[in-house]
C-alpha cells in the first residue's frame, strides 16, 4: 500500500497490482462472514490466500524475465503522448460504431419496455411513489435477463455499457486537448445519452466498471494541477449517480437498527457494494458446493455455453446460491473465482490457474509498455487493465459479459481499419499519377 501510494500511476497500468489489490478487498471483506469453526470456510480462506501466492510467483518470474527499471516507467508515463488519434478515417469509423450503439441501445429498450433511469426521473418529477416504481422496475429488469422472452441482454450491453461509453470518455479527453468544437458538440449529446443507457437496466456494477477504467484513463493521460481536481469531480458525480440509481432500484431506505438515516446509506451503499457484497455470496456459495464433487469443466463449460444465445441452463449454480441468500432463483450470487475454480478443477486447479493467470496479466503490463504512447492505446488498456484487474468473482464468461474481448475486438477493428483506409489511400493516390 506504501508502494502503491508513491507510485500510484505506476500501478494504475499494471493490472497485476490491481488484481491484487481488488483480491486483498475481496478477502478482507470476506473475513466478517466467515467461522474457522466451519470446514469449507477455512478451506476457502486458505485457497484465497494460496492463490494470491502463486499468482504473484506467476507475475515475478515474468517481471524477472523481462525487467523493466521503475525509472523508466516513471519517464513513459511522463513523456507527453505520440498521437491523439483524429483522422477522418478514424472518426469515421467511430462514428459508424456510435451510429450502431445508439441504435442497438434504442431497440432494446423499445423491446423490454422500459428504461429504468428515465421513469424514475419522471416519477421525481411528478411526486409518484419511489417504492412501488422500485419494485416494478425491479420485476421487469429480471423479466428482461431471465424471462420467456429473450432480448440478447449480454449482446446489447456491449454497446450501451462498453463501446458507447468508451468513446465517449475518448471524445471528452480528446477535447480538453484539442478543443475541437465537432467533439464538444458530439460530447454534449454523448454523455446523458450514455448515462441514461448504461443506467437504463439499473446494472450498477457496468457503471462502476465504466468509473474505474475512466479513472484510470484520466491518471495516465493526464498531467498538472487540474489531474486531482478532475478525480474529485469524478468521484462526486459517481457517489451521486450510485446513490440516485440505488435509490430507484429500492436497495437503500432508512436503517432502524442502526439508525442510519436514508442519505447516509445512500452515501455508503457505494463502499457497501465494493467491500460486502460479492464477499458474503462467496463464503455462502462455497459453503454450498464443499461437499460436492469436483466437476472437471463441467460447470465451466456450461457458464461459457451461456454466452452464445439460448444455451446455457437456467439454472446455474448463482442461481442456486442466490436462492439460499435471497429464497429467489431469479438473481445471480456468483461464487468467487477461486471458488468457482475449485468447483471445477479442485486445489490444483486453484494453484495453476493463479499461476498462469501471474503470468498472463504480468504479460500484459510488458506488452503495453512496449507500444507507443497514444491516446487511444491508453483508453484500450485501460479498459482491460480494470475488467481483469478487477475480476473477483464468478466464471471466466464474466470477463466476456463484462466487455474483455468486446475491448480487445475494439483496438483489432481500428488497427485493420487504418491499414484499409491507407491502402485504399495509396491505391488511389498511384492511379492518380497512371503507375
Amino acid at each position: 500500500m506504501v508502494f502503491a501510494t508513491r507510485a500510484i500511476k505506476q500501478w494504475l497500468i499494471d493490472p497485476t497490482i490491481i488484481f491484487v489489490l481488488s483480491q486483498l478487498v475481496f478477502f478482507m471483506g470476506s473475513l466478517p462472514f466467515l467461522d474457522n469453526k466451519i470446514p469449507a470456510d477455512a478451506i476457502n480462506c486458505m485457497i484465497m490466500v494460496v492463490s494470491i501466492g502463486f499468482f504473484i510467483i506467476g507475475a515475478s518470474i515474468v517481471d524477472m524475465a523481462n525487467p523493466v527499471p521503475r525509472k523508466n516507467v516513471r519517464l513513459w508515463l511522463r513523456s507527453p503522448l505520440q498521437t491523439i488519434e483524429s483522422s477522418t478515417s478514424f472518426n469515421y469509423l467511430l462514428g459508424i460504431i456510435i451510429a450502431v450503439s445508439i441504435i442497438v441501445s434504442m431497440a432494446y429498450f423499445h423491446a423490454v419496455g422500459y428504461n429504468i433511469f428515465l421513469g424514475s426521473i419522471v416519477s421525481l418529477i411528478k411526486g409518484d411513489d419511489i417504492s412501488a416504481l422500485a419494485a416494478g422496475m425491479v420485476t421487469k429488469r429480471l423479466e428482461s435477463y431471465s424471462g420467456e422472452t429473450y432480448f440478447a441482454p449480454g449482446y446489447v450491453n456491449q454497446f450501451k455499457n462498453i463501446l458507447l461509453p468508451l468513446i465517449t470518455i475518448y471524445l471528452i479527453a480528446r477535447y480538453s486537448l484539442q478543443k475541437n468544437v465537432n467533439d464538444f458538440i458530439i460530447v454534449l449529446g454523448l454523455v446523458p445519452l450514455s448515462i441514461v443507457f448504461l443506467f437504463g437496466t439499473g446494472q450498477r456494477g457496468a457503471f462502476i466498471h465504466i468509473v474505474l477504467i475512466l479513472i484510470v484513463f484520466i491518471n495516465i493521460a493526464m498531467t498538472g494541477k487540474r489531474l486531482l481536481l478532475t478525480n474529485i469531480t469524478v468521484l462526486m458525480i459517481t457517489v451521486i449517480l450510485f446513490a440516485f440509481i440505488s435509490f430507484s432500484l429500492g436497495r437503500v431506505t432508512n436503517d432502524k437498527a442502526t439508525g442510519h438515516t436514508l442519505i447516509t446509506n445512500l452515501v455508503l451503499e457505494l463502499p457497501n457494494r465494493i467491500s460486502t457484497g460479492n464477499q458474503l455470496a462467496g463464503v455462502i456459495g462455497f459453503r454450498y458446493i464443499y461437499d460436492k464433487q469436483f466437476q472437471h469443466g463441467a460447470d465451466l463449460w456450461s457458464h461459457m455455453k451461456e454466452i452464445l444465445p439460448g444455451q446455457g441452463s437456467k439454472l446455474t449454480i448463482e442461481s442456486e446460491i442466490s436462492q439460499i441468500l435471497s429464497g429467489s432463483t431469479r438473481g445471480t450470487a456468483p461464487l468467487s473465482i477461486w471458488g468457482q475454480i475449485w468447483y471445477d478443477f479442485g486445489p490444483i486447479g486453484v494453484v495453476l490457474t493463479s499461476f498462469i493467470m501471474g503470468l498472463l496479466y504480468k504479460g500484459v503490463y510488458i506488452k503495453f509498455l512496449s507500444q507507443q504512447k497514444t491516446m487511444f492505446n491508453l483508453l484500450i488498456h485501460a479498459g482491460i487493465t480494470v475488467i481483469i484487474g478487477t475480476w473477483v468473482a464468478g466464471a471466466p464468461n464474466i470477463l466476456i459479459n463484462s466487455g474483455l474481448v468486446t475491448v480487445i475486438f475494439f483496438k483489432v477493428i481500428v488497427h485493420y481499419w487504418e491499414k484499409l483506409h491507407s491502402l485504399i489511400f495509396k491505391l488511389t493516390r498511384m492511379e492518380s499519377y497512371d503507375l
